[in-house]
Formats: C-alpha cells, structure tokens, sequence
C-alpha cells in the first residue's frame, strides 16, 4: 500500500425534495488537511469511503455499495433512523438475514452483504454529539475506577433528527459499560421521561426536551466517582469532567478537527487491520442506541406543527 490512501468522498448532488448542505464537504477537506497520509480517490475500489448516514433512502444501501465495490474502509457519518425505522425488526436490503443485536429484545437486521463484507473492512461510525476524542478521553479516566456507575442521569434539549437523543442515549451505554433497556417511557407534546436499566442493573433517567433550536446534552455518572459530560451545538462546547478520590480532572475533545480526526482514525484502521471482523465494535453500538431512540418516540404522541426540521451541524 502507498503511503498515502486514497479516500473516497461521493460529490455532491442535490437532493430531490429540495436544497440541503453538503453535509460531506467538510471530509474533503480533511483530506487536504491529511497531505502525508490521504488522497482524493475518483472511486470507492481501493479507497477509504465517507458514506453520509442522512441520505434519502437509507445509509445502508450507501454501505452495501461501499463494500460490494471494494472499499478498503468505510467511515458512516451521522448514522440517522431509516424512514422506516419500525423496519429494524422486519428487515434492511433485499437479502436481509444476518442480525447484528440493536438492544434487548430487538434486532436490525443487516443485509447479507453487509453482514459478510464488513467482517473484512473497518467500518467506523462518527458521531456528532459523541466525538471520537472526548469518549476516549473520559473512558481513559473512568475505566481503571473499580466501582462503576450506581446512576445515571441523561438530559437532552433538541430534535431527535439532530442525533443528540442518540448520542445521548450512547453516552449512557458509554458510561455503564453495556447495552441498556428501556424499562419505561412517558411522552409528551413537548418530548419525553425514560427510564433504562444497563445489564449489570445501573439504573438510567433520561429527560427529553424537543425543541428547534441548537441541540445539546448533559450526561451524569454518579458511584464513587461522578462523570459528567456535556456537548453543545450552540455553543461548540464538548467537555467531560471526572470527579474522584484522587481529585478532578477535565477532558476535552482535542485539538483535532472532529471530521480530520475520523478520517484519520479510518486510515490508520485500514493500515494496521484494526476493526476487521468486529462489525459490531462501532455499528452494533449506535444500533442499539437507535433502536432505544426509536422505542422512545414511539411512545410520543404526535406532534402539532408537522415534523421535525433536520437541525444543523457543527
């Protein structure tokens, strides 16, 4: 392999119900920023490929592709619920029948393709509101701790098309160290109480407040020691503090670009074979934590004024 991988970013192309962002442009970008390690691709074959997870129709068409061209990576940015999200239990792709588990109870399904190609290529996911960066940091401090989370608290402000719900709710996986279930769910006009259990029986309250402005999350660990996280798109703000014995230490998300520092950790996946047959290191996680948002909405009465708009991105 050269020195430098080719990436892979599909050119823009407007949308067919109307104007939208090049969401992708900032990987271009990156890819500039990255003149040692990446090149521009014309092609997915051979190259690491950015697949928008907001596209009309569905990410994992845009991952089965990437795979069944010959994609050497593939990083997903901002994996969303498919338009038919109650479809996790009935099926994704024509040749569906491999499951990678998306919480208790539940499966999302992926296709064969998927399924058997992405056992050999890096898959990544990168997420708006839990950065690469600051969920390294905070594990760092909170992993060598021996008494884990007794509590955790889970507040979000935004539309849940923004991704905040989810990230919230994988901040909350993030800190119990494994997958959650939902146990009870109030809606509201305005968004919605939950309460979750992690495996181990750390009980998790989430408090969910729709709006259209700029989405946030706050998200606390209390045990022996006391996490807190939050991330703001108003602001731009994304820290993490670990209060413990041994004093309080701050972690933010880096100096590194968020995009530069996915595109980055994807090449350097596909230089070492990290990530190869583990699907469900990155996919499997933010399935389960969409499949929990959607179990969430699903208890929400429908909402006077139309649906939600797609917030923007930072």
């Amino acid at each position: 392999m050269s020195a430098r991988v080719p990436v892979f970013v599909p050119p823009f192309e407007c949308d067919a119900v109307g104007p939208r962002d090049d969401v992708l442009a900032a990987y271009r970008a990156a890819i500039e920023a990255l003149p040692l390690s990446a090149e521009a691709a014309g092609g997915a074959a051979g190259a690491v490929v950015v697949v928008d997870g907001r596209v009309t129709g569905g990410w994992v068409a845009g991952l089965d592709a990437a795979l069944a061209a010959g994609a050497l990576g593939v990083v997903v940015d901002e994996v969303v619920l498919l338009d038919a999200v109650a479809d996790a239990s009935a099926g994704v792709g024509a040749n569906s029948g491999t499951q990678v588990r998306a919480g208790a109870g539940a499966g999302a399904p992926m296709s064969a393709g998927v399924a058997s190609v992405a056992g050999c290529v890096p898959v990544l996911v990168a997420r708006r509101f839990l950065p690469r960066g600051l969920a390294d940091g905070v594990g760092a401090l909170v992993e060598p701790l021996t008494d884990g989370a007794r509590l955790v608290t889970v507040e979000v402000g935004g539309a849940a098309s923004s991704g905040v719900l989810r990230d919230a709710l994988g901040w909350a996986r993030v800190l119990t160290g494994s997958q959650l279930t939902l146990t009870a769910v109030r809606g509201e006009p305005r968004g919605a109480t939950a309460l979750a259990e992690s495996e181990p029986g750390t009980p998790v309250t989430l408090s969910w407040r729709r709006s259209s402005g700029p989405p946030w999350l706050r998200v606390s660990a209390l045990g022996a020691s006391e996490v807190e996280v939050i991330v703001d798109a108003g602001t731009g703000h994304a820290s993490g503090v670990v209060r413990s014995a041994h004093g309080e230490q701050l972690v933010g998300s880096g100096y590194e670009d968020r995009v530069r520092g996915e595109l980055r950790r994807a090449i350097e996946a596909v230089r070492v074979s990290e990530l190869r047959g583990d699907i469900s290191a990155e996919l499997s996680g933010v399935l389960a934590d969409l499949e929990l948002q959607r179990q969430i909405e699903a208890g929400l009465p429908p909402q006077r004024g139309g649906h939600e708009r797609l917030a923007g991105h930072l």
